[in-house]
């Protein structure tokens, strides 16, 4: 005995066996989840950032996280001996101004490269521990 439709009931046996199309399975799954908390302001730049990228916010972040730099904060002791530095250079920037009020220009003019010297290796370091 015959129930139903018969061209209804190939049909299903048809959609059984059918391809349903579409991209194959990825062998490595992303299944694993990690929650970072940002601020409005910082989602806003991640985003934009992943869009001008060309890139989903979780590609985005997983690429910048995988191949970026990380930027190792100084030590306590590299600060204090960047302190001093910098306060060498403003003793002497206030030897400067002396001799300057003194009249002994020439002194002054040496004492000026000096301290042009040192900022210009100050900013160095803060440009270098930038990039790194």
């Amino acid at each position: 005995m015959r129930t139903g439709n018969s061209k209804y009931s190939e049909m299903q046996e048809g959609q059984e066996k059918r391809n349903t199309g579409g991209r194959p399975p990825k062998a490595i799954k992303k299944d694993m989840v990690i929650r970072i908390r940002v601020d409005r302001q910082d989602l806003f730049i991640l985003r934009e950032k992943a869009k001008s990228a060309g890139a989903s916010l979780s590609k985005y972040i997983r690429e910048a996280a995988i191949k970026g730099v990380i930027v190792a904060r100084l030590t306590r002791e590299q600060m204090a001996y960047i302190r001093q530095f910098a306060g060498v250079g403003n003793n002497l920037n206030q030897v400067v101004r002396e001799f300057n009020k003194a009249g002994m220009t020439k002194t002054a003019a040496h004492f000026q490269e000096t301290v042009a010297k040192i900022d210009e290796l100050l900013k160095f370091l803060k440009n270098d521990k930038q990039s790194t």
